[in-house]
């Protein structure tokens, strides 16, 4: 099996805004569904995390296109494993915006997870980030 997870941090452009939201979500959900893929995209305080799981080679290429994607910048790969089985399975793409969840939560999350009180993903190892991601995704089910 070829199936590996991918952890990426990126920072908004400055004129990325709820439209453009709405459009990685909906291209996410349908390409994902039909390559494979799996995993959830958070937004707060202007960056990106993100998880994919899938086939290596399609997840590597998915990233490879989102990397050139001109709404945001500075991708960092944060990790790149293999994957003895999918945490998001249920997903072909979730996002998940801090601003929509309860603010007291997400901040205990970060403070649990980062050595900040803001959201720095990129200041987070890639274990932290990934059960802060997966926390996040048990609190929106809420």
């Amino acid at each position: 099996m070829n199936l590996c997870r991918l952890i990426y941090s990126s920072y908004a452009s400055p004129d990325t805004g709820y439209e453009d939201l709405k459009d990685i979500m909906e291209k996410s959900e349908r390409n994902n569904r039909r390559d494979g893929l799996t995993g959830v995209l958070c937004y707060g305080d202007s960056m990106f995390l993100q998880v994919l799981e899938g086939n290596r080679k399609i997840v590597s290429k998915t990233y490879h296109r989102i990397a050139t994607d001109k709404r945001h910048h500075t991708p960092a790969l944060i990790e790149c494993v293999s994957a003895e089985s999918r945490l998001f399975q249920s997903w072909s793409m979730q996002a998940v915006k801090l601003v929509d969840l309860n603010a007291e939560e997400v901040r205990q999350l970060i403070l649990q997870y980062s050595d900040t009180t803001t959201f720095q993903p990129d200041l987070m190892t890639a274990q932290q980030c990934l059960k802060f991601i997966y926390k996040l995704s048990e609190l929106k089910k809420k």
